[in-house]
């Protein structure tokens, strides 16, 4: 496996900017809204996946440039675009890259970097997925491997082609993969907070399955993973905090009242630069994580996965606590309008609130911050 070099700073600019005009034209996260739970704009996924090629990253002979994912996410949470990308990129593929190179790995990299298909990972305990024994389905090795199981909160499961489960097998840990439409497998759509992130029920009933890997650092490499994961989540909350501040900005330059702009009043001025200074903290601690997980990628084995827990919560945290923030914050800058169905600004709120959540909450990313530095229990 080859390490894909790291974009200059004017090449991450110029994918910044790519990714953000593209986003502008196309993508409207109302539009997706579905019954089916999906909640995926197709042609837009096909734009970003196959025709600018960003799931190439997946391809089993690169190995993809944190600091460049991170540019991707930003301008994803920022747009709400409604693709599987967090799944398919940030679960998916962090857990195929870290968990090691064989032929059945390779293969569904291959096929996810080139086909336009979306995956995602299931997770039984989406709270603490790192507690390895908190995944409850198992793998039963018949004349070919199925799979047992259920998750009740599956991110982005209803749109997704192939599902990475996993599983307890023998005394260790596996990593399978199920295609969607399998016998035995099924998928119920949940209503959540965020409407804009479809959330499925997955169950599997003896599902046929293909044993990507078993090896003894499987377990080792699914904790890395997700811990890559969440740092591209964080990007993602980055980069929805700041387009909403963006977006405050703008309208309290244009909202008058009182003859004068609302951007004038010091108690609104001065809010509004408090919450720059939130993004900016959370941001930094985005950046050192980006730089710790690119430095652990780059180490291979030779490195523990605990050194990436530290930064990776640390980041989590302060990125998800802005994100809360910003959202509630300026929704309030909109005033009467931002509380309106008809706004975004709810969309944002929701995505914030429910992203906070997702894999553990900020007070519990704390917590394993602290236990990494040996404080507390």
């Amino acid at each position: 496996m080859t390490t894909s070099a790291v974009l200059a700073t004017e090449e991450r600019s110029q994918l910044r900017s790519s990714v953000r005009r593209i986003l502008a034209e196309r993508s409207d996260p109302r539009s997706a809204l579905s019954e089916d739970g999906a909640n995926v704009d197709d042609r837009l996924w096909q734009l970003l996946a196959v025709d600018m090629g960003l799931t190439s990253l997946l391809a089993p002979d690169t190995r993809p440039a944190v600091a460049d994912l991170g540019v991707v996410f930003e301008e994803l949470g920022a747009a709400l675009a409604p693709v599987p990308m967090f799944s398919t990129m940030a679960l998916v593929g962090s857990v195929l890259v870290t968990a090691g190179s064989t032929d059945a790995t390779d293969e569904l990299r291959a096929r996810l970097a080139t086909g336009g298909e979306a995956g995602t990972v299931v997770l039984s305990d989406i709270a603490d997925p790192w507690r390895l024994d908190g995944h409850s389905a198992t793998c039963h090795d018949d004349a070919m491997p199925t799979v047992t199981g259920e998750a009740a909160f599956v991110v982005e499961g209803a749109a997704a082609d192939v599902f990475v489960v996993p599983v307890r097998r023998g005394s260790g840990l596996a990593l399978l993969s199920v295609d969607a439409g399998s016998e035995g497998l099924t998928l119920r759509p949940r209503e959540t907070l965020d409407l804009t992130r479809g959330i499925a029920h997955v169950t599997f009933e003896r599902t046929h399955a293909t044993v990507l890997t078993d090896a003894p650092e499987t377990a080792a490499g699914l904790r890395f993973g997700l811990d890559l994961a969440i740092i591209l989540l964080a990007a993602e909350q980055v980069g929805l905090s700041q387009h909403r501040l963006d977006a405050a900005v703008e309208y309290a330059k244009s909202r008058i009242q009182f003859g004068r702009p609302i951007g004038s009043f010091q108690a609104v001025k001065h809010r509004l630069v408090d919450l720059l200074l939130e993004i900016e903290l959370a941001r930094s601690a985005l950046h050192y994580a980006l730089d710790a997980a690119q430095h652990r990628l780059d180490a291979g084995s030779e490195a523990a996965d605990e050194d990436l827990r530290l930064p990776a919560s640390i980041a989590r945290s302060m990125c998800s606590d802005a994100a809360k923030l910003v959202t509630s914050e300026t929704l309030h800058v909109f005033g009467g309008i931002g509380f309106t169905w008809e706004h975004d600004a709810h969309l944002y709120f929701r995505r914030a609130r429910a992203d906070a959540l997702l894999f553990g909450s900020p007070a519990w990313h704390r917590r394993r911050a602290a236990t990494s530095l040996g404080i507390g229990r």
